[in-house]
């Protein structure tokens, strides 16, 4: 959160934070978030966002909050503007040469922490967000 709030700060925006617990919460945060004058969405990188992208999507349609979101799904599934992911092929590639390290015997302590390098970004000209 405080990488995220550096951010916002040196790019002149005001980061409104939305606590959302729950599938129920969606719509007030939506609903918050526009009051307030918000200009767009990020959505975080939760679980709760993919399994409810679809309500995720049409809230930030009907506040016509433009979107960005962490995973794929709700802008190839459910209409959504914009998302900006780690490429999940490299993600994979990665994994299965660590379960090949472990299994030949390395220890997880001792292997390198590593940060995705291949990224991509999608966008959905047909968006209902847009």
């Amino acid at each position: 959160m405080i990488a995220l709030e550096g951010a916002a700060r040196s790019l002149g925006v005001t980061l409104q934070v939305q606590d959302i617990r729950t599938a129920d919460d969606i719509p007030a945060a939506f609903a918050v978030a526009s009051r307030a004058g918000a200009q767009a969405a990020l959505i975080a990188e939760e679980s709760m966002f993919i399994v409810h992208r679809a309500r995720v999507t049409e809230f930030a349609a009907r506040h016509k909050l433009p979107a960005v979101y962490p995973f794929l799904l709700p802008v190839t599934d459910t209409y959504g503007l914009m998302a900006y992911t780690v490429k999940a092929p490299e993600l994979h590639r990665n994994v299965a040469a660590y379960v090949d390290r472990i299994l030949k015997g390395a220890k997880v302590i001792d292997l390198p922490v590593q940060q995705p390098t291949k990224f991509e970004s999608v966008i959905n000209r047909a968006s209902r967000e847009s």
